[in-house]
């Protein structure tokens, strides 16, 4: 297994929301056919280099599968709309 294919494959299986590190982990496993311990600790150590290069966000102790969660970071400039339409609605309302 290369990790470019099983970073891509960690990837389809995460969403903006939050979910557990283990259910990404087995959900992955599953679509590569991988099985095994040293399949899961590969995707672990794959999820925490997506974590480090910021393509995934992670929350808790990547270490504890079922503890932790990751998800898709949001896009910095959805972020910076809804800041600003906030600030729009604001003074719209005269608050």
């Amino acid at each position: 297994m290369s990790p470019e294919l099983v970073d891509e494959a960690i990837l389809a299986h995460c969403r903006p929301r939050s979910l557990k590190v283990a259910r990404i982990i087995s959900d992955t496993a599953k679509a590569l056919g991988s099985s095994g311990e040293a399949a899961f600790y590969f995707i672990a150590d794959r999820i925490k280099a997506l974590v480090e290069a910021e393509r995934l966000e992670g929350a808790g102790d990547l270490d504890r599968w079922g503890y932790s969660e990751v998800r898709l970071p949001k896009k910095k400039g959805a972020v910076a709309a809804t800041a600003a339409s906030r600030a729009r609605e604001t003074t719209d309302q005269g608050t």
